[in-house]
């Protein structure tokens, strides 16, 4: 049975007055997530990924995010587990080679917090 993976890119975002784009840069930034295994939880991230951002606070229609993973540099820190998660069984990333998502809508949920809906591939 094939699982889903969701990832979540949280943004920080402060006040900006004006709309740009802007690149994440890996050094500063990371892609990682946590998944229960049994009784205890698993620590992973992807160490390959790109994202860039349009945000203007004043007008959400025109703010987007788009994010793409490389599936193939997941790390568990388990090499075995991360073979079994590159294959067919799970990411398949002979075929995947990328995990994308693509924003369609920006919401304020609050001060200085947003909602993201869009297309995940």
């Amino acid at each position: 049975m094939k699982k889903s993976f969701l990832i979540l890119t949280v943004l920080v975002l402060t006040s900006f007055s004006y709309a740009s784009e802007y690149k994440v840069d890996p050094v500063h930034s990371g892609v990682g997530f946590q998944i229960r295994h049994f009784v205890s939880k698993v620590n992973g991230e992807f160490r390959e990924y790109q994202s860039t951002f349009n945000f203007d606070e004043k007008n959400l229609k025109s703010s987007n995010v788009s994010f793409t993973v490389d599936t193939k540099s997941i790390d568990t820190r388990n090499e075995k587990r991360d073979e079994h998660l590159r294959s067919a069984d799970f990411f398949d990333v002979e075929k995947f080679s990328t995990a994308s998502f693509h924003s369609k809508k920006i919401t304020s949920s609050g001060k200085n917090k947003y909602k993201l809906a869009g297309d995940f591939t």
